[in-house]
């Protein structure tokens, strides 16, 4: 569920307006889309069951009981993990962790940390302040 400022997307209801109640998420591939402006990525076949949740500034993680990851918000210097800058205004699947599953996930103010079943951390966004820790 999300409710909330959603002008970067960060609520995930899909428009970019405020919510002033709790609204169900559309995840395009898991549940049916109330809005037709939001397709799906591909035909509903399973149910998932979300774990975990993480907020940062402008964006939203959330990890499924399987290990995957979704994002959504703000897409600026890379923090939702898809490989671009854009604003994704409801969960998207990060495709990277299909095959690299995950025990944790955490949003931080630019950026974004996801923790592997095998112990590695995985750092994205932006790192004005070294939080990525790339030692730049």
């Amino acid at each position: 569920m999300g409710c909330g400022d959603n002008t970067e997307g960060c609520a995930g209801i899909g428009h970019g307006q405020c919510a002033m109640v709790l609204k169900v998420l559309d995840v395009p591939g898991i549940n049916p889309s109330s809005s037709p402006n939001i397709p799906p990525e591909k035909p509903i076949s399973a149910q998932v069951r979300f774990v975990s949740v993480s907020a940062g500034l402008y964006h939203t993680l959330a990890m499924t009981d399987d290990g995957l990851v979704y994002s959504w918000g703000r897409g600026e210097g890379g923090r939702l993990g898809h490989g671009n800058t854009d604003m994704q205004r409801v969960p998207k699947k990060i495709e990277y962790f299909e095959k690299n599953r995950c025990i944790a996930i955490g949003a931080g103010y630019h950026h974004s940390l996801v923790i592997n079943a095998a112990g590695s951390i995985y750092a994205f966004g932006t790192g004005w302040s070294g939080q990525l820790g790339c030692g730049d």
